[in-house]
């Protein structure tokens, strides 16, 4: 069958509360991230293709190019066999080949460490900031409603996955902030491919009061956060898929004079991530975080911003839904709606490196 492929990405935002020229330069910065964002994610499927063309031509040599066919048959007569039918062809094309279901396993696995090292080599996500010793001096707190407020999507998807549905939640006089990402049911086929990332937030002015680091901390409510999905397998002992379902808290800092200088961080909230090879359906509804709980999530900039040169904060979440299907059915579904309730800032100390 022909490989379509798609692309989305748009991205919206608001900067009020300082000058003009100020509000300028952040709103250049901002749309030069997000295209550079967008160029990474591409070239993480580009490599993920590669690789997978890599694993059919091995394994179609273990098979056999006759058997590999024969296979491949039975993929794309996808109206004429029931799903047992399929099974019971694609065995009978494992057993006159001589090759056994370990195999497979043995080629198999291989690949879907490379797929998992691709994944994180190019991920998307800024380095984790791990909880660290808090700085001297007070906070200054921050709360709806925000002045500013910002939003961006991206989403990727090859051969049969149908657009991903997706939406915001996002209201600057409540602190509301999130996403919703529903993948619909994917027929399953031998390569599927589906990336969606959304981030939401909201941009807050910070002058910082000593040349520093910045100790920033996020507290988050969380009405209703839930990831859910389903897997089928299509043709055991030939099928396998990853998929992943995260969110975390995000943040980034720039210098409203020099808006090189920047830092972003991220910590994970929740994260679902599941591989499996040839033969197992499962379904999920995995609950985030208790709705009566809140959440403060602590960063640490690695970069100095300095004192009575304003800072723009962007503060709020990520959510990203991934998943790579050869002859596993999915769908998924993810909502994320919370409540960013107080944002607080404070300039630490600069770092002191001694030599010798």
């Amino acid at each position: 069958m022909s490989r379509l492929g798609k692309i989305e990405k748009k991205f919206d935002f608001r900067i009020t509360g300082s000058n003009d020229a100020n509000a300028r330069r952040m709103a250049g910065a901002f749309k030069k991230r997000e295209n550079e964002a967008a160029k990474c994610l591409i070239g993480i499927q580009r490599e993920l293709k590669a690789l997978d063309a890599e694993y059919k031509k091995s394994f179609s040599k273990l098979l056999g190019r006759g058997n590999a066919q024969s296979l491949n048959e039975i993929r794309n007569n996808g109206t004429k066999f029931r799903r047992s039918q399929k099974g019971r062809h694609a065995l009978s094309v494992l057993e006159k080949s001589g090759v056994d279901s370990g195999q497979i396993l043995d080629l198999q696995l291989p690949y879907l460490t490379k797929t998992r090292d691709i994944i994180a080599r190019h991920s998307p996500v800024p380095p984790i900031i791990f909880p660290f010793d808090g700085c001297d001096g007070a906070f200054a707190s921050y709360a709806p409603p925000y002045s500013g407020w910002f939003w961006s999507y991206f989403w990727e998807r090859e051969s049969r996955p149908k657009d991903p549905v997706i939406g915001r939640y996002l209201d600057a006089a409540t602190g509301r902030v999130g996403s919703k990402i529903r993948t619909p049911f994917v027929v399953a086929d031998d390569y599927d491919y589906m990336y969606v990332e959304y981030n939401t937030g909201f941009n807050i002015w910070h002058t910082p009061q000593t040349d520093g680091p910045l100790e920033i901390k996020l507290t988050f409510a969380f009405p209703d956060a839930v990831f859910e999905g389903e897997v089928y397998d299509k043709m055991w002992a030939f099928s396998d898929i990853l998929h992943d379902q995260l969110v975390g808290a995000r943040i980034r800092v720039t210098d409203s004079q020099d808006p090189n200088q920047y830092d972003e961080a991220f910590r994970p909230i929740d994260r679902l991530l599941h591989s499996t090879i040839y033969g197992e359906d499962h379904t999920w509804s995995h609950p985030v975080v208790s709705p009566f709980e809140d959440r403060t999530y602590k960063f640490k900039t690695a970069a100095t911003f300095y004192q009575g040169s304003p800072v723009l904060l962007e503060t709020g979440v990520k959510q990203v839904t991934m998943f790579i299907a050869n002859d596993e059915g999915i769908s998924t579904n993810a909502n994320i709606d919370l409540l960013l309730s107080r944002v607080e800032v404070r300039s630490c100390e600069p770092d002191i490196l001694t030599l010798g």
